[in-house]
């Protein structure tokens, strides 16, 4: 357990790079609080690594965990192995960027769920508003992923640099007012690829998105590549799958599955759930469907 507060850091404010930080747990590690485990810089030098294994991860109370930059260093590689990883009440892991440095990577491989609760939680590879350097990239590889209750799982660049790459392997992927982000304000939107092996679910307010220029300005949107057997939603549900952007083009939006409920393909008033790539300025993308058995009409009840 860590509790109320507590820090554990090998961080670096100087041209020096930063110390690795591994905790090996056998059964359960549960970081509780307002603490942080810590390798980030604030200098030139670049953060270090978080390597965590255990069999049950739990985050809760606003912990951190980080490998972030605020200078012209990178920031660090978190890696985290084990079988379950719950994020909840705004705790986060976080490899983000506000400065000139690029944004630190996440790797997370689980035997069993991942699954994020709540405002402010999730996973961060940003880049903030003042940022010059790119996001960082995200891999997560569990058989199930749950996003619930304003959770997610991000790899945005608000400033001016480029979006991150999120690639995401699951058995089942639930977004129940949750989401997976690649945007940007200005510059080209991360992209994002999903791989799940059988459900990807959709119960309301659930976004998948590599749109760019969301400041109205420049920047082609990612590109967004789903590979699913089956993913349903509300129609009038408010979910979308968006690779827009403002002056700049498009991305393209490639989704494989057997069936896909609850979607329309466009532009489509409120709260109606769409997939979308249009540009307001530019060109808009491709949205390419291989998908034999295609029905917006049909989803998936709450």
């Amino acid at each position: 357990n860590f509790r109320n507060n507590g820090f554990i850091s090998a961080s670096t404010t100087s041209a020096g790079d930063g110390g690795n930080i591994t905790v090996q747990a056998p059964n359960t590690l549960q970081l509780d609080g307002q603490g942080k485990v810590s390798v980030t810089t604030s200098g030139s030098g670049n953060a270090g690594t978080i390597a965590i294994g255990a069999q049950a991860v739990t985050l809760k109370n606003g912990v951190e965990i980080s490998a972030s930059t605020t200078g012209a260093g990178q920031g660090g590689q978190i890696n985290l192995n084990g079988d379950r990883l719950d994020i909840q009440s705004g705790s986060q892991i976080n490899t983000s960027t506000s400065s000139a440095g690029q944004a630190g990577s996440i790797d997370i491989q689980l035997t069993d769920a991942l699954t994020i609760d709540g405002p402010g939680s999730g996973i961060f590879a940003d880049g903030e508003s003042q940022a010059t350097g790119n996001s960082g990239n995200i891999f997560i590889d569990p058989p199930l992923v749950s996003l619930t209750n304003g959770a997610q799982i991000s790899a945005n660049n608000q400033g001016s640099g480029v979006g991150g790459n999120i690639t995401l392997f699951a058995g089942d992927l639930v977004l129940d007012n949750g989401g997976i982000f690649a945007q940007t304000a200005s510059n080209q939107g991360g992209n994002i690829t999903l791989a799940i092996a059988d459900r990807l679910i959709f119960l309301g307010n659930g976004q998948i998105s590599a749109t760019a220029g969301t400041a109205q300005a420049g920047g082609d949107g990612g590109n967004i590549t789903i590979n699913a057997n089956q993913i349903f939603g509300d129609l009038y549900g408010n979910n979308q799958i968006s690779a827009n952007a403002f002056t700049g083009n498009g991305g393209n939006i490639t989704i494989s599955a057997n069936y896909l409920f609850g979607f329309a393909v466009g532009d489509a008033p409120f709260p109606l759930s769409t997939i979308t790539a249009s540009s307001n300025f530019g060109f808009d993308g491709n949205i390419i469907l291989d998908i034999p058995d295609l029905n917006p009409l049909r989803g998936v009840d709450r």
